[in-house]
């Protein structure tokens, strides 16, 4: 299955990229998408952010379907 990658802020810059789209199996879960993403970029490791999915927060571990837009944020500082 396919799911959309967004990237922001300073996770956009070390990637080199703002969005892509990947092929995942069947039954995978959010945990591992980060885990994937931070073998492959190892500078994401520094940088403290959260993902949302389909544009909803998620602080928990999710199973990912078809077309889902995972997107990684950044801490954003500022008032």
């Amino acid at each position: 299955m396919q799911i959309k990658l967004k990237y922001f802020g300073e996770i956009a810059e070390l990637i080199g990229s703002t969005e892509e789209v990947i092929k995942v199996d069947e039954g995978y879960y959010s945990n591992h998408l980060c885990n994937l993403l931070e073998k492959k970029h190892r500078g994401i490791n520094s940088i403290n952010y959260r993902i949302a999915i389909n544009q909803a927060i998620s602080n928990d571990t999710v199973v990912l379907n078809e077309a889902d837009e995972v997107a990684f944020l950044p801490s954003f500082a500022g008032g």
